[in-house]
């Protein structure tokens, strides 16, 4: 269920069971019930699917995938922050850019298709301006660092772009999803794709 800012679920339980709901840390909720013949708490279900599912599972400006190994990696045009730890599947830290951005129109995208889109938090969107406009403005803004149609039925309409840190982006199963636009420096859009490194 939704309400304005908030989500939620809720069920109908059995009076005679008595349950309780818990988050771990990552925000991985978990169901225990009471057993009276033990006297103590029995975990009776966790909700994780894959640790894609965990916000922000691969650190800032990284992509998660279920379905590769490792899951995390970082965007192009980024570097792991902490490659001791990244190395050792710690990926919280995230990845950091390899060259900086010219901030300039010399700047380009290089587009993820079938994506989650990052947390929006850090965005701003207009309704009214499709993508090409929005690849301008984004452009046009030093700070921006990804844009995406806000909606993507009937071809894409409206203009959503990120500031600062990509975070929570993941890739999702065939057919969902949708196209992700990240800038990335002019030097990156010339290297030859046989020496593009992806962590």
């Amino acid at each position: 269920m939704k309400a304005n800012n908030e989500v939620y679920f809720s069920y109908e339980q059995k009076t005679s069971v008595l349950a309780r709901h818990t988050l771990t840390p990552v925000g991985i909720p978990q169901r225990f019930d009471w057993s009276d013949q033990k006297q103590d708490w029995e975990s009776s279900g966790v909700g994780q699917f894959d640790l894609c599912e965990n916000y922000a599972a691969c650190g800032p400006n990284a992509r998660c995938d279920a379905s590769s190994s490792p899951p995390c990696g970082c965007l192009y045009g980024y570097k792991p922050k902490s490659p001791g730890d990244w190395n050792l599947s710690v990926w919280s830290e995230g990845c950091n850019r390899r060259t900086s951005l010219d901030c300039s129109d010399k700047d380009g995208f290089l587009t993820y298709s079938r994506f989650k889109l990052p947390d929006t938090s850090s965005s701003w969107f207009d309704k009214s301006i499709g993508l090409k406009e929005c690849k301008t403005l984004c452009l046009k803004n030093c700070s921006c660092t990804a844009y995406a149609n806000l909606d993507i039925r009937g071809g894409g309409s409206g203009c959503l772009i990120w500031f600062g840190h990509l975070i929570d982006a993941r890739t999702t199963p065939i057919g969902d999803g949708q196209d992700l636009y990240v800038k990335i420096a002019a030097s990156e859009l010339d290297m030859p794709s046989s020496s593009a490194t992806e962590y």
